[in-house]
C-alpha cells in the first residue's frame, strides 16, 4: 500500500515479472493433446497466418516447456496494432528431410484478426519432441 498526500505529476510505477511459459492442456482434454500454447502474464499468445510464410498446421513448437522462459523472447513492437508484445519462439515447419527451423512471431490473442483478410490463427501447437534438425 503507498501512503502518501499525492501532488500532480506524481507517478507510481509497478514493475510485475511475467516470464514466458508454455501451457500444455489437461491430460483429459483428448483434442489438444500433443500440443501446447504459450503465455505471458494472464495472455495467451498466437501465431497468425500474416507472420508465417508457410502452412500454420505444419508448425510445431522447437522447444520444451522447461524451456520457455528462456528460449522465448518478448518484443516490444509499437507499430503494431497500437502497439503490442509479441513472443519470438523457436519452432520447425515440416517433417523429415524437409524440416527447417523457423522462429515463429506471436501476437496476443485478443490482438489476432486485424490485420489481413487471411485472419487464421492457431493458439495450441503441436510439441516437436526430438527435433530432427538435431540439438540446437
Amino acid at each position: 500500500m503507498v501512503e502518501r498526500e499525492w501532488k500532480r505529476g506524481d507517478i507510481v510505477q509497478l514493475d510485475l515479472d511475467m516470464p514466458v511459459r508454455m501451457i500444455l492442456p489437461d491430460p483429459r482434454e483428448k483434442d489438444n493433446a500433443g500440443q501446447a500454447v504459450l503465455a505471458r502474464g494472464p495472455l495467451i499468445y498466437c501465431l497468425e497466418k500474416p507472420d508465417a510464410p508457410f502452412p500454420l498446421d505444419a508448425v510445431r513448437w522447437d522447444l520444451s516447456p522447461a524451456e520457455a522462459a528462456r528460449a522465448v523472447h518478448v518484443k516490444w513492437e509499437p507499430g503494431l496494432l497500437g502497439g503490442i508484445n509479441t513472443l519470438l519462439a523457436p519452432g520447425v515447419v515440416g517433417a523429415g528431410a524437409s524440416a527447417k527451423r523457423v522462429e515463429l512471431k506471436l501476437i496476443p490473442y485478443y490482438a489476432r484478426a486485424n490485420r489481413s483478410d487471411n485472419n487464421r490463427w492457431v493458439t495450441f501447437i503441436p510439441l516437436g519432441g526430438a527435433s530432427p534438425l538435431g540439438s540446437r
